[in-house]
């Protein structure tokens, strides 16, 4: 008699899930079998010995990693049970990013493809943006950052050195060949995304989009707005069962983004061809339908143009706007934000502190006022808060030291330069401004 060999292979590395189609190899034995739907393979009649298991599959051919290699003891007779799996992504982070894992710990992964027959592109150009607020020298200098990879023969491309919970904007190119620009918005924990992208011809537009607008209840969306955020955004609104056309769309993959008044806009990323029609499902995101009017602002106004404005009258999150700020006549930036439920004064930070006080008296230098800046923490539960994330003009504002970008923002932005502030809980935020750290956001727009 001889024993039976079986398993399962699971995916902790893009779905979390069994993983199917995987080629199971016993090398000894040059035995291979392919896992099921449910990530399972069988082996009978594998004589008594000591091997090796391992298996192969295309998501790690694409990152030329090599699934991990499992010894195996088989009895003379009897049923063997063995559990392979992919790296986690943080250990694949560090097996193919290992030079910037230390500092930028996230990558990207995916393939470029053709707009029209989906043959992979090789040699095409993946381009990430993304931009950050530092405070250096006491001045708040606003930082850029891209990460360039090219694809390989296979079409595949491997992204490192990118942020972990900020919005990275994403594009492909080759030659005369494009795709639009996306916008991938990383959850806080997420170290690992994959992004797939067709390019078309640059000079092309002759596809339609055609499709259906719903609600986050699934109902159709009427009147609402569609968007292709390309370079020059084009706009079309849905009839009354909340259809759209949409014409002269470029090739290549575009990020279309549905708007409602009460809803908030979400984006979607679709394939388009360099001619003919594609139908498309979109989705508005959460909101709510109770709609405060308020006062529209001059032209030209910056929270008008980041959407503040449109944010406030959907009525999701807490608003104070400059005027109110000048009426209440309040002088520092911890003093609206106390004004803005849920967030609750977490501690107190003394300035200047005891020891700068007693070390100025003692060489007789004048001490000024002594200020007690409340620090703002956002209230989650009865019996819990947390540091939220905070946004100067859109952009994340990452603190030299933990907890402390509520006070380095005071450093640098005046309270008469506030144009408007937001604040979310966790459940409440919108997705360019999720960091995922659970703790909701603050957003400080200046003028």
């Amino acid at each position: 008699a001889q024993a039976t060999v079986v398993g399962t292979v699971f995916d902790s590395l893009f779905t979390n899930a069994p993983m199917r189609g995987a080629t199971v190899v016993i090398p000894e034995l040059s035995r291979y079998v392919t896992t099921d739907a449910r990530g399972r393979f069988r082996f009978d009649s594998v004589p008594a010995g000591s091997y090796t298991m391992t298996f192969l599959h295309p998501k790690l051919d694409s990152l030329d990693i090599a699934a991990e290699v499992l010894p195996v003891t088989v009895p003379a007779s009897g049923v063997v049970n063995a559990r392979l799996a992919t790296p986690s992504p943080a250990g694949v982070v560090w097996l193919v990013c290992r030079a910037t894992a230390d500092t930028f710990p996230a990558m990207m992964l995916g393939h470029v493809r053709d707009a029209d027959d989906a043959t992979a592109i090789a040699g095409a150009t993946i381009t990430a943006v993304w931009s950050e607020l530092v405070l250096r020298d006491d001045v708040m200098q606003r930082r850029t950052t891209r990460s360039v990879a090219r694809t390989r023969p296979s079409g595949a491309y491997v992204l490192c050195g990118l942020p972990s919970g900020l919005r990275v904007e994403v594009s492909a190119s080759a030659g005369a060949h494009e795709s639009g620009t996306l916008a991938v918005v990383a959850s806080g924990n997420a170290l690992l995304q994959r992004v797939d992208v067709a390019i078309g011809r640059r000079d092309t537009r002759s596809a339609t989009v055609t499709g259906v607008v719903r609600d986050a209840r699934g109902r159709p969306a009427p009147r609402a707005t569609v968007v292709l955020a390309d370079t020059t955004p084009v706009r079309v609104r849905t009839d009354d069962s909340g259809r759209f056309t949409m014409r002269n769309v470029p090739a290549g993959t575009q990020r279309f983004e549905a708007r409602r008044l009460g809803s908030w806009p979400q984006a979607t990323a679709v394939d388009v061809p360099s001619a003919g029609s594609r139908e498309v499902a979109l989705a508005l995101g959460r909101g709510t339908s109770n709609v405060t009017p308020v006062p529209a602002v001059a032209p030209g106004d910056s929270t008008d143009d980041s959407g503040f404005e449109e944010r406030r009258r959907a009525g999701i999150g807490g608003f104070i706007t400059a005027q109110e700020i000048a009426r209440a006549r309040l002088k520092r930036l911890s003093d609206a934000l106390v004004r803005l439920p849920p967030l609750i004064v977490g501690s107190t930070v003394r300035s200047p502190s005891k020891a700068v006080e007693l070390l100025l008296r003692a060489e007789g230098k004048p001490i000024g006022d002594i200020v007690y800046t409340p620090i703002l923490r956002m209230r989650i539960s009865a019996v819990r808060s947390c540091t939220p994330a905070f946004y100067l003009n859109g952009i994340a504002w990452l603190p030299e030291l933990p907890g402390r970008a509520q006070l380095e923002i005071q450093s640098v932005v005046g309270i008469e330069q506030v144009r408007g502030i937001e604040v979310y809980p966790p459940a409440t935020i919108p997705v360019l401004f999720d960091r995922s750290n659970g703790c909701g956001s603050v957003l400080v727009w200046t003028q």
